[in-house]
């Protein structure tokens, strides 16, 4: 189906969702950090269809990431997940991911039916047709709209 490179400092993160997405038929590829992912991307002789990336890494973050793989592919999709960190929760650091390009976003713990509903939903452009994607298709198209809301450009000032 498409090439996938996950890039998470967890090894239970990596190994749990590579089995997910082996398991949708996608070839998968993992990286421990944001300098793994990246140094992979540049290497690879066949492209990444989808980079799945955690925010919190070592080495290098997920925000940086990003960066560097829009500078790199322009085009490249990108679902950045994350847990949140000792300052500030999950749903923040994915606002922030949004605003560097993430082409979608999903707060941690990720289910396996979560995480292949959006793999779908970002390598289609649609949602999956399966029965038992329908709550989740709900809350995913949610999401999305916060997403476009989150992405409108920063305001150079605030008024209170």
């Amino acid at each position: 189906m498409s090439r996938i490179l996950v890039a998470d400092d967890d090894p239970a993160v990596r190994v749990a969702m590579a089995w997910t997405l082996l398991e949708a038929g996608h070839e998968v590829t993992l990286a421990c950090d944001g300098k793994e992912a990246l140094a992979l991307l540049k290497k690879s002789t066949t492209p990444f269809d989808l980079v799945i990336a955690d925010i919190l890494m070592p080495k290098m973050d997920g925000f940086e990431l990003i960066l560097e793989f829009k500078k790199i592919l322009p085009q490249m999709k990108v679902i950045a997940v994350s847990g949140g960190g000792f300052f500030c929760g999950g749903e923040v650091m994915l606002e922030i991911s949004a605003r560097f390009g993430a082409t979608k976003v999903l707060e941690k713990p990720v289910s396996s039916s979560r995480l292949k509903s959006a793999v779908h939903k970002v390598l289609t452009g649609r949602p999956q047709s399966s029965s038992t994607q329908t709550g989740t298709a709900d809350l995913e198209d949610a999401a999305s709209e916060k997403i476009a809301w989150v992405q409108s450009p920063i305001p150079k000032s605030v008024v209170i």
